[in-house]
């Protein structure tokens, strides 16, 4: 509260006091706050601070550990938590201003002793087994685990998996800032895994992409097992989990599957799969356009003279029309296959085909496979649609162009080698028999069998002079004929049969054991 000190003169008149002047006043100001304190008592962190200061209502203290607070006159008991030595500071206020005062406390907290307790989770269970540790220690700033299996680790919440059964003691001891913890054990019961009877089942997958054989993809998909047998229905068995096997025919086969457990206990199942290819896909190769040199000088007449063509691109067939492919063509047809004079073989090449056969075939193909046709078949009469998107058989021109390799050829003799052991089938190695597509070389290109095996009927007609007045953009042969052209040699001829240059010819509806065909496309 203010005090104002005021100097008055009392006035008289005719020697009677009648009333007081004040002749000047002056204010008295407030006597400024002191700050001071001391310690009163400190006790294993409990510290009182006497306040004496003076002259001033409130004071803020600042305990030097984060802890702060505002009172009023009065002492103040602060509780440190950890031993050290603090700056304590205080503030004081009051009418007559501000003051501060501090000093430093020395505090010894007394560490409380760590005490070590867990749970855990996943116990009493089969071996292996995973339990799971959870400590619900006090005090404790480091664990060190013992799991009874002569495992350990210093997380807090560890993991252990038991790989054999048994009883194990765990044990854990944690230390903080007080010291060291009495150990904690609990005993974990892990049981001896149950004799598991294997479950034996599987899912397959037919792959149709492929010509004369169909890869099947088996996924087992067993439980508790460790060893696993296949057969296959076809003579052919497998110990992997997870087999490939390709099927060499189409038809109905029994898959068995047994599997046996680590304990050697079994089971089996067995599933009834078709294989029923209904639709006939073709492996092509992309022949990129080109020139190059065609016939040879030095051969029989009707093979030269040599003389430069340019073909367009197209797309050639990887090996011949093999007899699965042709059976599908039969089946959906109603055609009866026509035996060849050795055992049949779905991957050998089809033979006893005329060229006729084969014009309608390629025209069947095209329709089953969403393309135009090329052919416009009237009787005997045939004309061909070189622009259509559909399957045809190949030019001469197309068909020597791509055996010897077209932009990449390495000007080899036979398609793919100067050996003709290499690449070919023929009188000397073939048995007289025709073999299996794609068991020898292929050329530049991936062609198999361009060279002997069968051979491959074209679309041209044979002119014996035609080569010295072929034209050079795209030659598709003479306008008619007597005979039409067959390229590739065959089993039946000598090496120079499979020459890339060798030209047979046959009458349009001749057909033979050692004549096929392969197509083609306009791209």
């Amino acid at each position: 509260m203010r005090e104002i000190k005021c100097l008055r003169k009392p006035v008289a008149v005719l020697g009677f006091l009648v009333g007081v002047v004040v002749l000047s006043c002056k204010e008295k100001l407030p006597d400024p706050p002191t700050a001071a304190f001391t310690i009163k008592s400190n006790d294993k962190g409990n510290v009182v601070f006497a306040n004496t200061s003076t002259n001033a209502t409130t004071f803020d203290w600042d305990f030097g550990d984060g802890g702060k607070r505002t009172t009023g006159t009065g002492d103040v008991e602060h509780t440190y938590v950890t031993t050290g030595t603090y700056e304590v500071k205080l503030i004081a206020k009051g009418e007559g201003g501000t003051k501060g005062a501090s000093r430093s406390v020395a505090v010894d907290v007394p560490q409380a002793l760590p005490v070590a307790a867990f749970a855990y989770a996943g116990g009493d269970c089969e071996a292996p087994c995973e339990v799971s540790f959870t400590s619900l220690s006090t005090h404790a700033t480091a664990w060190a685990w013992d799991f009874g299996d002569e495992g350990t680790s210093t997380l807090e919440n560890p993991k252990r998996m038991y790989q054999k059964s048994g009883n194990y003691i765990v044990k854990l001891v944690v230390s903080g800032p007080g010291g060291t913890s009495a150990p904690k054990t609990e005993t974990i019961r892990i049981k001896e895994k149950a004799a598991a009877v294997p479950t034996a089942s599987f899912t397959y997958v037919v792959d149709y992409g492929h010509s004369c054989e169909y890869p099947v993809f088996f996924t087992s998909t067993t439980t508790h097992t460790a060893g696993y047998e296949w057969s296959f229905g076809d003579g052919e068995t497998s110990t992997e989990a997870h087999p490939e096997h390709s099927y060499k025919a189409t038809g109905s086969y029994k898959v068995v599957l047994k599997v046996i457990s680590a304990l050697g206990i079994t089971n089996e199942v067995s599933t009834e799969i078709v294989i029923d290819k209904t639709k006939l896909e073709v492996n092509e190769v992309f022949v990129e356009g080109g020139e190059f040199r065609m016939g040879h000088n030095d051969r029989e007449v009707w093979e030269g003279p040599e003389h430069s063509v340019t073909v367009q691109s197209f797309s050639m067939a990887t090996f011949p029309v093999t007899i699965e492919e042709w059976r599908i063509y039969a089946k959906a047809k109603g055609l009866v296959m026509v035996t060849p004079g050795y055992q049949w073989n779905n991957c050998n090449p089809m033979v006893n085909v005329s060229w006729l056969d084969a014009v309608a075939f390629c025209n069947w193909l095209s329709v089953q496979s969403g393309l135009k046709a090329c052919y416009t078949i009237d009787d005997s009469n045939v004309s061909c649609d070189f622009n259509a998107t559909g399957y045809r058989l190949p030019t001469e021109a197309e068909w020597e162009y791509a055996a010897r390799g077209g932009k990449y050829s390495q000007g080899t003799a036979f398609a793919g080698s100067n050996t003709v052991e290499e690449v070919s089938w023929y009188n000397s190695n073939s048995g007289q028999r025709a073999h299996p597509v794609r068991g020898k070389k292929p050329n530049e290109l991936g062609l198999y069998d361009m060279s002997g095996n069968v051979g491959e009927w074209c679309w041209d007609w044979l002119a014996l002079d035609y080569y010295e007045k072929s034209p050079m953009q795209q030659p598709k042969g003479p306008v008619t004929g007597e005979y039409k052209v067959a390229r590739g040699g065959g089993f039946t001829l000598d090496a120079k049969g499979s020459e890339v240059t060798f030209r047979g010819y046959y009458l349009p509806d001749f057909k033979a054991g050692y004549v096929g065909l392969r197509v083609v496309r306009t791209r």
